[in-house]
């Protein structure tokens, strides 16, 4: 998910995801009505945190009915804190499905992530890098399935995201302008900080087997 503050009276970081996948293969024409009625019963209970609601039809939508509804559901939450989950396998094996969903979301004004996806799926191979490529240009957050592609791969999340500052270190995250990411561990990834005449140094480190920038060296250009 993309890094944002904190907005006041949230009730905290805490995401509450209304089920998992509701409304397989059939059932989900009452989506509507079944995901409105759980946003009033959560919020009159006290529930002040933002909410995640999954698509139908197995997370993936197919039938159009959370990207139909999913405005008067967004209406239906008094606090305006809820967000749109799509999972993307089989369904979204094209760059032009991936970019048409999330679209529709964006231009309307509607908060959406991608809530899964991974690289192969028993219904289908989704276009991994399409999702990967889209998600960070409409600025919307997503989470996979599956390992080192996503973490080191083109639009993964070691060159994407920066590290919450709650977390300590502030320089982490991104891309350098001279297209080198920047090192995740700041100045500790330079086993030689100090300018040495031999082409080492200079604000230049080592993670994850590649080459990685200290934000603020030498080499930050």
């Amino acid at each position: 998910m993309g890094r944002q503050e904190r907005p006041p009276g949230t009730g905290g970081l805490l995401v509450v995801i209304i089920g998992n996948e509701p409304s397989g293969y059939s059932g989900y024409t009452a989506w509507t009505d079944t995901t409105k009625n759980t946003i009033g019963k959560l919020r009159n209970a006290g529930i002040e945190n933002a909410l995640m609601v999954d698509a139908p039809n197995w997370g993936q939508d197919w039938s159009n009915t959370m990207r139909s509804n999913a405005a008067s559901v967004f209406a239906a939450d008094p606090r305006r804190n809820t967000i749109f989950s799509i999972h993307m396998y089989g369904v979204y094996d094209t760059a032009a499905e991936v970019q048409d969903y999330l679209n529709h979301f964006v231009e309307n004004g509607l908060p959406v992530t991608g809530g899964e996806f991974g690289d192969n799926h028993s219904d289908g191979n989704p276009d991994e890098n399409a999702i990967m490529a889209t998600a960070p240009s409409l600025r919307v957050g997503y989470l996979a399935t599956w390992g080192n592609r996503f973490l080191n791969g083109a639009n993964g999340i070691s060159t994407t995201s920066t590290r919450a500052t709650i977390y300590g270190g502030g320089d982490t995250g991104g891309t350098a302008p001279n297209g080198y990411p920047y090192c995740a561990n700041g100045t500790a990834s330079d086993p030689d900080p100090d300018p040495d005449g031999w082409g080492w140094g200079w604000g230049w480190g080592w993670e994850n087997n590649r080459s990685c920038v200290v934000r603020g060296s030498a080499a930050d250009h």
